[in-house]
């Protein structure tokens, strides 16, 4: 995580970890106003509880590795994501080890430094819980309608595995609210190029690709897994 946001919130010089500065009025009047220290603490808590923790310590645009035309790319259209996207979607596809999640994360991580709410979702372990709940209409409405209004979710590994009609089902309902919402950013990152959820389920491909427009990238099937050879010989950094 970033150190400066750290010892700030930690040890504010400001307000001496108060949350709040003092003031006296010309009438003599005591204020209180919140510190800007406060606004750090709220996004070290919204990474917290986004469960991003661990990976945003470590992926960042900033050391995403560029060793191909592909991975340049996709940086660049992170980037312009970041600085441009405002109401837009963000899918990317390949196989593993392509930068997908590095470069998810790092998007997510701007983005809750400029104060948003983010939720992660890893698909293939959230989707199960979920339909789990089907059969308690109470629960499960709760449970999907936390992940349709948080500001910003990223579904991590989408339709990872066998795709079955519940897992459509789900997929269509938090999505297609989603998508009517156009406040709602929704990052997606996943082993299918966009063309195959298409022919898993048109509704849910057109709404995705309508949402996202020109920030949909689909790494080539021949795509080097940097994951493993960065593995094999090392480098400084890797997606």
């Amino acid at each position: 995580m970033d150190e400066s946001l750290i010892q700030v919130a930690v040890n504010c010089p400001l307000c001496e970890n108060r949350g709040y500065l003092l003031t006296v009025a010309e009438d003599g009047t005591l204020h209180s106003a919140p510190c800007k220290c406060m606004e750090i603490r709220r996004t070290l808590s919204l990474i917290r509880r986004s469960g991003l923790e661990d990976l945003f310590e470590r992926y960042t645009l900033r050391n995403y590795q560029t060793p191909d035309a592909w991975t340049r790319k996709a940086l660049e259209k992170a980037v312009d994501y970041c600085r441009n996207g405002r109401g837009n979607w963000f899918y990317i596809s390949g196989r593993p080890g392509t930068g997908k999640t590095h470069l998810c994360t790092g998007i997510c991580r701007y983005l809750l430094r400029k104060g948003a709410g983010v939720r992660y979702m890893v698909w293939r372990e959230e989707a199960p819980r979920l339909k789990a709940l089907v059969n308690d209409a109470e629960a499960y409405a709760e449970a999907v309608n936390a992940l349709i209004r948080v500001p910003v979710l990223y579904i991590d590994d989408f339709f990872k595995g066998s795709v079955s009609e519940a897992d459509r089902n789900l997929a269509f309902a938090l999505l297609n609210a989603r998508y009517n919402d156009s406040r709602r950013r929704t990052i997606l990152s996943s082993e299918l190029p966009l063309t195959t959820v298409r022919q898993i389920d048109p509704a849910i491909s057109s709404r995705i690709q309508e949402r996202a427009g020109t920030y949909v990238l689909d790494a080539p099937v021949d795509q080097t897994n940097w994951r493993e050879k960065w593995r094999e010989k090392p480098c400084n950094g890797s997606p």
